[in-house]
């Protein structure tokens, strides 16, 4: 089942769909960035993030070409181990801070949004896709932590204006970056050791790039940093 699916997937990875594809997630967001600072269309577009996390993932899978059912099996805990954060985060208030978040990002369990742990896979994967495949562990997943943080400083200001999520008194606890980092190194770890390698010509066992992954990253940042500016 999974050749099957990976020499469909396959068929999509070529030059002219990968052009198109990075020019549609470009426009999305730039349409994303207008139709949210439109007063008349402010609240449904600030109502669409959900509907954005899930395209932008599918879009960034569409392109994953190494196949297998251990990197299926990593995806699910990825996604269910950092669900299972944010749900004690919530409730306890010992890993970020005391937050809680709004309807915006969809259906929730344990008052924790369903995507949230789509969020954290997709952020953990496209990270990983912005260096050289030669990096050894050491260097991909501290810098890959530190870049998810600097993220985080320009979506959490956006995430209380739209009511993704809140902190009281609308400050946000050092402590929340710092678990941030702590969860990226974790997942990027977990990632790197396991993520499917070939052997390329010279006997390299490397990764294979997903070409997308790192272009959605750095739109979705591009596009949170200059929304935080319009937003001052």
């Amino acid at each position: 089942m999974i050749n099957i699916l990976e020499n469909f997937l396959n068929k999509f990875n070529n030059r002219r769909t990968l052009n198109y594809l990075k020019g549609f997630i470009a426009l999305y967001y730039f349409i994303g960035l207008i139709g949210l600072n439109l007063p008349a269309t402010a609240d449904l577009f600030g109502k669409l993030v959900a509907f954005s996390l899930i395209i932008s993932t599918i879009i960034i899978l569409l392109f994953h070409i190494t196949w297998s059912t251990r990197f299926v099996t990593v995806i699910c805990f990825i996604y269910l181990a950092t669900f299972l954060i944010e749900a004690a985060g919530v409730h306890s208030g010992l890993i970020f801070g005391q937050y809680s978040y709004g309807p915006g990002l969809g259906i929730k369990v344990l008052d924790t949004p369903l995507l949230i742990g789509l969020n954290w896979f997709m952020l953990t994967y496209s990270v990983f896709h912005l260096f050289p495949v030669r990096w050894p562990w050491w260097k991909v997943v501290p810098a890959g932590a530190a870049l998810m943080v600097v993220y985080d400083l320009f979506l959490e200001g956006i995430a209380m204006h739209y009511q993704w999520w809140s902190w009281p008194g609308g400050i946000v606890p050092l402590q929340n970056y710092i678990a941030w980092f702590v969860i990226a190194l974790l997942m990027l770890s977990l990632l790197h050791r396991f993520y499917p390698r070939a052997r390329n010509e010279a006997g390299l066992l490397l990764h294979h790039v997903n070409p997308v992954a790192g272009w959605v990253f750095l739109v979705q940042l591009a596009f949170f940093i200059i929304l935080h500016i319009l937003l001052l």
